[in-house]
């Protein structure tokens, strides 16, 4: 048996399979779930501190996910991984950086 599913119909299915043989004796059967849809975007706060600093954080349920920079959005191949020390408060995963006077942009990049 194939079951198949597109994203037609977003959400969360659940499936109940009964097989049974030819004369009915032989069965069994199995509940699948099933997840239909879009995962989200994983969102990156940005917040500027008293202390001349910025603070760049997101969900720690996006942990397989880097911190990248850049200062030219012009080129796709100048973002570079962020090096600098991460940390993990309960939900949440930051960096503290200084404020500078040149642009820069970030993002998370799924690795």
């Amino acid at each position: 048996m194939t079951v198949t599913a597109d994203t037609i119909t977003n959400g969360v299915w659940t499936n109940y399979f009964i097989v049974a043989d030819s004369a009915g004796a032989a069965s069994a059967s199995t509940v699948q779930l099933l997840y239909i849809g879009v995962t989200p975007p994983v969102l990156l706060n940005i917040a500027l501190t008293n202390q001349n600093q910025v603070v760049l954080s997101w969900p720690s349920s996006a942990g397989n996910y880097g911190l990248q920079a850049t200062t030219n959005l012009v080129s796709a191949t100048n973002w570079a991984a962020l090096v600098n020390t991460l940390a993990t408060n309960g939900n949440t995963i930051s960096v503290t950086l200084p404020v500078t006077k040149t642009n820069e942009f970030f993002r998370l990049k799924n690795q």
